[in-house]
């Protein structure tokens, strides 16, 4: 009924394998199957840092720059925020697609950051609507998606970059400071 070509198994043997381990099955016909496997990890005592507190202490400010945010997800709206407002970016929200437009219009910015997947109207269709009057502002996709040729396909579509979210500080300094010629 639940077909499959089976490479599912194949593919996780070879995993677990990898790791050391083997995968094993218990099986009753007419009530189904259990697979499992046991495996030996280290335990790595410190914890690796994944923010280099140093260096983002370091950026300097991006005082005066004007960017519209596009991000529909609370959490990831607050996160940027912090993070914009303290580099002393003018910042304007915008939780979707339409009120992103509308405060486009309303507006004068150096640079946009959106997000690709949102209610009404997304990313994609709002930097379609600004690029019938701009297609000069930096356009910055920031997302969590991650695909084959992303670049070459966002550029296609109108964007200059893009910044993967979760995002390093770093990086996203890096790309404001780039396309809106600030000075670091």
């Amino acid at each position: 009924k639940f077909g499959g070509t089976g490479l599912g198994l194949t593919i996780s043997s070879k995993i677990v394998e990898l790791y050391g381990g083997k995968l094993e099955v218990d099986s009753v016909e007419g009530e189904g199957s259990c697979f499992y496997f046991t495996i030996q990890l280290g335990v790595q005592n410190q914890p690796k840092k994944f923010l280099n507190e140093d260096k983002v202490k370091e950026l300097p400010s991006l005082g005066g720059v004007r960017i519209l945010l596009a991000e529909d997800n609370p959490i990831n709206m607050m996160i940027a925020k912090s993070v914009l407002n303290k580099w002393g970016v003018a910042l304007t929200e915008a939780v979707n697609g339409k009120v992103a437009l509308d405060k486009y219009n309303a507006g004068e910015f150096d640079l946009l950051l959106l997000d690709l997947e949102m209610p009404e109207m997304d990313g994609f269709e709002l930097l379609n609507e600004i690029r019938k009057t701009n297609t000069q502002i930096p356009a910055i996709a920031f997302t969590a998606a991650l695909f084959e040729n992303m670049l070459a396909h966002l550029v296609h579509k109108g964007f200059t970059y893009y910044v993967q979210k979760p995002f390093r500080q770093q990086d996203l300094h890096s790309k404001i400071a780039q396309y809106t010629a600030v000075r670091v």
